[in-house]
């Protein structure tokens, strides 16, 4: 019984390592890929409209406004989107 314990604690442990260790390298990768979204965004802008990001925040709040359960689900799912 108590070798039993001691297997079950051992294989508690590791699965909570494997599972830290999950979410630290997609944590690393979200961070790797907003770096190279916001060097994508920086060089889009150079040739864009002056006022290309003020009417995309425009169409997101008047998406927001005529659809507010998508918009918020869209929120959420952005938010943990990089666990999955």
């Amino acid at each position: 019984m108590f070798e039993v314990k001691i297997l079950f604690y051992n294989v508690l442990i590791f699965c909570i390592l494997i599972a830290g260790m999950y979410v630290y390298l997609k944590w690393q990768k979200k961070k790797r890929i907003e770096k190279m979204l916001n060097k994508m965004e920086a060089s889009y802008l150079k040739y864009a409209p002056p006022n290309a990001s003020e009417l995309l925040k425009k169409r997101q709040a008047e998406y927001a406004r005529k659809y507010p359960l998508k918009a918020l689900k869209r929120k959420i799912i952005s938010k943990i989107e990089w666990l999955f």
